[in-house]
């Protein structure tokens, strides 16, 4: 259903939208990005952000959030003085599904599972996909875990994962200024470092900055409060997670 959402809006919008498919899940599904641009066929000397969504199979609007955000622009880019501003002026990247197999798995099989598939022996399936990016992997015992069972388990190497390499490999690609991962936890929005309680010393005060921000907006269109803070303070250590390794890379 998402494939078919996603060159949907290709087709409706072909000067804003195209679909990139930039590489395969463990088990051979596609993993999609959704470029949108006012001159979306051509490389611009314009800022480009990324959006990305479906790291964890079981956390669905996780998917859906960051599709939606990417129907909004192209529906609104004519009629939006402000989305039209954005949509002239950057590159605006949208990965809504990093983890399709763990998220058919979770739809069709266990509605909790976390992990991508893959096969560890013995009867445990799964790596957490958001522990197995390169900064900070395996730093210790605590924020993911060696163990094969276990829901955290960070996998056998740095990047050993297909899907985290296509989000490596975009990176790579492109010189993206900005990042939202979305998950679904709580009401928070969390910024690096998630390895350390150590502040980020040069960035600190400025993702805080924009951290408020986007909690007020937030809380201007739906009065919900969301809570602000460095990850590995606000809920937890992780090591290996995708913001860190961005941030650091």
């Amino acid at each position: 259903e998402l494939e078919s959402d996603l060159f949907a809006l290709e087709r409706k919008y072909p000067l804003l939208a195209k679909v990139f498919d930039i590489g395969d899940s463990l088990e051979k599904r596609d993993i999609y990005a959704l470029k949108i641009s006012d001159n979306v066929s051509f490389e611009e000397e314009e800022a480009e952000v990324l959006f990305l969504g479906g790291h964890h199979a079981r956390e669905w609007i996780a998917v859906e959030v960051p599709f939606l955000l990417g129907k909004y622009l192209l529906e609104h880019y004519q009629t939006d003085a402000g989305v039209k501003r954005l949509v002239d002026s950057s590159e605006i990247w949208i990965v809504p599904l990093v983890n399709p197999d763990g998220l058919e798995y979770s739809i069709h099989v266990y509605r909790y599972w976390r992990k991508n598939r893959r096969d560890n022996g013995q009867g445990y399936f799964g790596v957490d996909l958001n522990r197995n990016y390169g900064f900070k992997w395996g730093l210790d015992s605590v924020g993911s875990s060696p163990a094969p069972a276990a829901e955290d388990f960070r996998g056998k190497s740095a990047f050993s994962e297909p899907e985290t390499q296509a989000v490596r490999d975009l990176f790579l690609r492109k010189d993206f200024r900005a990042l939202v991962s979305y998950h679904s936890f709580s009401q928070t929005i969390m910024y690096p470092w998630g390895y350390s309680e150590a502040a980020v010393s040069d960035k600190d005060a400025a993702l805080r900055e924009t951290g408020t921000e986007m909690a007020r907006r937030i809380k201007d269109v739906n009065d919900r409060v969301y809570e602000l803070g460095q990850s590995g303070r606000l809920l937890y250590v992780t090591n290996g997670d995708l913001t860190d390794w961005a941030h650091a890379a």
